[in-house]
């Protein structure tokens, strides 16, 4: 699941002919215009707060303890976040799994650390090129909460002319688009799409027979991956500068 908002995409199904609608909604009014046109809805990846309803996800919370844990099992201690705006829940969820990863470990939180972002890569470049044009103050290793402020990031080492993982360690959220033409391979913290889809998929049909007879409202969270490569693998010299600053 990148971090671009779903479209609409809607079919009938065979069985019943109901519309069957996948979606995920930028913003708290266009949640709610759709979920009173709509009888049955699940909501993916992004859920808006304050709305009732069937949704389906990945854990935020424990996909972002698992990225940034493997990070402090590299060694670093000082681990910058970048994310998209926290205004949204998904967001919120992911710093505090990564908050949660640092307590486990012993790290004081820092404010300094956490770089509020959105979903512009171009943007997000801007804020962590200021903060990493400092070697002094610059941490050892990022963690991205989503695939545009991975981009984002991967501009601002580039526009640094700081190299990864040898100057810094990186990890992000999401498999990003153009991955294969990466050199050094990123390390991911990879979304079950098939699954969200399939899980979405199952519970629409089960509520489109279901009719009137409607239980509670189902959530499902599903675990993420991580997938390992080059961008967070140890560099010894890093490390020990992590250990000083920390």
């Amino acid at each position: 699941m990148g971090s671009a908002y779903l479209h609409w995409v809607a079919q009938r199904d065979a069985r019943t002919g109901a519309p069957i609608t996948f979606s995920s909604f930028a913003d708290y009014e266009s949640a709610l215009r759709h979920k009173a046109e709509l009888e049955d809805l699940v909501y993916l990846d992004r859920i808006p707060d304050g709305l009732q309803g069937d949704s389906v996800s990945v854990d935020s919370f424990a996909a972002a303890d698992l990225g940034t844990s493997h990070l402090i099992s590299m060694g670093h201690r000082s681990i910058a976040i970048v994310t998209g705006s926290l205004s949204l829940r998904n967001e919120k969820e992911r710093l505090q799994g990564y908050q949660k990863a640092l307590r486990r470990a012993g790290i004081k939180l820092q404010d300094k650390l956490i770089w509020e972002g959105n979903f512009r890569p171009e943007d997000v470049a801007g804020i962590c090129r200021a903060r990493l044009v400092t070697a002094r103050e610059r941490p050892t290793a990022l963690f991205s909460t989503n695939g545009p402020t991975g981009l984002g990031v991967l501009r601002a080492l580039r526009d640094c002319h700081l190299k990864t993982p040898g100057d810094i360690g990186f990890v992000t959220f999401d498999e990003l688009t153009v991955d294969d033409l990466f050199t050094p391979s990123v390390t991911a913290v990879v979304q079950p799409a098939y699954e969200i889809g399939f899980r979405a998929a199952e519970i629409l049909l089960n509520r489109i027979e279901e009719g009137q007879k409607r239980g509670a409202a189902i959530t499902l969270r599903l675990p993420a991956k991580l997938e390992i490569r080059d961008t967070s693998c140890l560099v010894k010299s890093r490390i020990e500068r992590s250990r000083r600053q920390a």
